[in-house]
């Protein structure tokens, strides 16, 4: 999937060229913001064909930071999920935004910004399979995308595990029989689950909150300009009701972190 569409946007994409000493790049007078996204993580980010853009609450979000920080506008760079910190720290992109946990091991990479969302983990199981504790998941197969903070949760406490290209290619393993369960991001499975695979797969069980993922924009090590109007936008921003209304809109709910 995730292939398709960079073939789809590799023309779209080879306009996002050039690098910018201070977080962005000038086009003719222009000052332009370069992001990097995987476009393939609905609600978070997707490329939605009817208008030929992207779209999703990550893009939605930057989109209007970018616009309160002052930049004529926003040039979406289509990369894979594992190569955003690599297309950072070679100037391919200025910042990027993917539904990227803040971790320990990525804060090695990159700087990131505050924190822009909490988001839970939770079960995906086939519709009508209850599951009353994650202990009755320790010899079942697991189905959770390659890469992602899902992954290294799986990997610490299930032994059996199946990893995808995608959270939508580990809910497909659980429907074709590969998988028992998957886990993954709560609001990307609640999305899903409700528009893709309604009646077919449910989330079935919730993580603890203490296991919460905290959301941030990464930018290059060491870019502290582009970091610091990064969280006075973000500050300002999640006090709105633009951000009020951006929860709303994908996920149903006002929910601030």
């Amino acid at each position: 999937m995730k292939k398709i569409i960079a073939l789809l946007l590799g023309l779209f994409m080879a306009l996002a060229a050039g690098c910018g000493s201070s977080g962005s790049s000038a086009r003719g007078g222009e000052k332009v913001l370069r992001v990097g996204v995987d476009p393939d993580y609905p609600p978070f980010e997707f490329y939605q064909e009817s208008s030929r853009s992207y779209t999703g609450f990550d893009v939605d979000l930057i989109h209007d930071l970018a616009r309160q920080m002052g930049y004529s506008r926003v040039e979406y760079e289509s990369v894979e999920f594992e190569s955003l910190i690599y297309a950072l720290k070679e100037k391919k992109i200025d910042a990027a935004i993917s539904c990227m946990t803040i971790t320990p091991e990525r804060l090695k990479e990159v700087d990131f910004s505050d924190p822009y969302l909490k988001s839970d983990h939770v079960v995906v199981s086939p519709f009508g399979r209850e599951v009353r504790d994650l202990d009755s998941l320790s010899r079942k197969m697991a189905a959770v995308e390659k890469d992602s903070i899902q992954e290294e949760i799986v990997k610490e406490h299930y032994g059996f595990v199946v990893t995808t290209s995608s959270a939508d290619e580990a809910m497909k393993a659980v429907l074709d029989g590969k998988a028992d369960f998957a886990i993954m991001d709560e609001y990307v499975a609640l999305f899903a689950c409700a528009n893709q695979y309604n009646g077919k797969l449910a989330v079935t069980y919730k993580f603890s909150e203490k296991n919460a993922s905290e959301l941030g924009i990464a930018v290059r090590k060491g870019d502290k300009e582009l970091l610091r109007k990064i969280n006075e936008g973000l500050k300002d921003y999640k006090k709105s009701a633009n951000f009020d209304m951006l929860m709303k809109t994908y996920f149903g709910q006002i929910r601030k972190s």
